[in-house]
């Protein structure tokens, strides 16, 4: 019955970090996409170093092509096993990029993007001295691996360097190459980190939220159980009154017994409406109040007082209530009073018309705000438009409220007359 309460909790849609879009659900996804990336890369080196040994070498040698190609399909399996193995992987993928460099005789040959993967991964991954030590071991083999294929002794311009040099200069490059990557992993784990909680934060918030909401539904309810107190004893009361007034006339004046029979009769039936529109989903509380519920005839001397504070308020009452059962009355009377509040708590200079009718099976109940409502004063629990929700849908009625498309704010609830309650 309060699944059409459901609307007014911000939807998870709304609270989640999406995280997913860093992580994609299957880990084969981005192995296997930069598995193509490093066969492209590989091939467009090749093709790039035709006119040099390494191309002309591997143009004529299948074999060698086969061999490096294994070497990436080793690659883009460990990149497969990476969440559920990131030292294992890494470890692979140190090995593999290590050899597929002495294989094909060219440091930027052997470094693919499978490996860089597999770098930042690590950092993603794993923590402390752990990606320490993995991060050591990798530069250390880089540069072994360049020290057993020799330093080139001239640069990319064709100038002769010295071995003093060249050795500084490979080490800049793997500490600054290693240094970038893994720097990248510790930032996306991080953001990955933070993102986590946050949605933690935000999915508590939200539980919180509907707890909190469906505290205030329960309070209403009581409120109207509290009403119905008042319905109930009211009718009773009238048909107590007039049984006992036929009995000590019935042998003195029985001609008048039939009219007050019929009055007990109609004051029983309004009831027995008002107990159906209730009773059944709402319990009792504690604390009986000893006043009477306020009606639809209240109504103008609630505005009065509102006017009093300030509010430029006008008010319209068309139509007969006094044959009305009484929850509808105290429904109607509860609405304009939200409705009155939130006016005067989020648009206190805004002029408001009330407006209460009826025709022949229901009662509209319309207040119009004109200015409407600044979203910037909102602070409120957000539970007022929820609770009148409740009441009129509980009455097998309809309700509405927000902006009415020339800049103010309508509240609108319709009650039927002889409504039932939903359940």
């Amino acid at each position: 019955m309060l699944v059409h309460f459901r609307q007014f909790l911000p939807s998870e849609q709304m609270y989640s970090v999406q995280i997913n879009r860093l992580t994609p659900s299957n880990p084969a996804i981005a192995a296997v996409v930069l598995g193509v990336l490093s066969v492209v890369w590989l091939f467009g080196i090749v093709a790039a170093k035709l006119a040099g040994d390494v191309g002309m070498r591997l143009l004529h040698s299948p074999s060698l092509i086969i061999q490096a190609l294994m070497f990436i399909v080793i690659l883009t399996f460990a990149a497969c096993l990476r969440r559920a193995f990131p030292v294992g992987s890494f470890l692979v993928a140190m090995v593999c990029t290590a050899g597929l460099t002495l294989l094909l005789d060219d440091r930027s040959m052997g470094l693919t993007p499978l490996y860089f993967f597999a770098i930042v991964t690590l950092a993603i991954r794993t923590q402390g001295m752990k990606l320490v030590l993995l991060t050591v071991l990798a530069m250390a083999t880089d540069v072994a691996v360049t020290a057993v294929r020799g330093l080139e002794p001239t640069n990319n311009l064709g100038e002769v360097q010295t071995p003093q040099h060249l050795i500084i200069v490979q080490i800049v490059n793997v500490l600054f190459t290693y240094g970038m990557l893994v720097a990248f992993g510790l930032v996306i784990a991080k953001f990955r980190t933070y993102s986590s909680t946050s949605s933690a934060a935000i999915e508590q918030l939200r539980q919180e939220h509907e707890a909190k909401l469906n505290d205030a539904i329960a309070s209403e309810r009581q409120n109207m159980a509290r009403e119905l107190h008042d319905v109930a004893a009211h009718h009773l009361t009238g048909m107590l009154i007039q049984t006992k007034s036929a009995n000590k006339v019935l042998a003195s004046h029985p001609d008048d017994v039939q009219a007050m029979l019929d009055g007990a009769i109609d004051q029983g039936q309004r009831a027995l409406d008002s107990l159906r529109q209730i009773v059944g989903i709402l319990r009792l509380g504690e604390g009986d109040p000893d006043y009477p519920q306020p009606m639809i005839a209240d109504i103008p001397e609630m505005v009065d007082g509102c006017r009093a504070a300030g509010s430029p308020l006008t008010f319209e009452l068309e139509g007969s209530f006094t044959e009305l059962d009484s929850a509808v009355q105290v429904s109607c009377y509860r609405i304009v009073q939200e409705a009155l509040s939130n006016a005067l708590r989020h648009a206190p200079t805004s002029p408001v018309h009330v407006r209460v009718c009826r025709d022949h099976a229901s009662v509209i109940v319309t207040i119009d705000n004109e200015y409407g409502i600044s979203t910037a004063s909102m602070r409120g629990q957000g539970f007022g438009i929820p609770g009148m929700r409740e009441r009129i849908t509980l009455l097998g009625g309809e309700f509405s409220a927000g902006p009415d498309g020339t800049g103010g704010w309508t509240v609108r609830a319709t009650m039927p007359t002889s409504g039932r309650i939903i359940a």
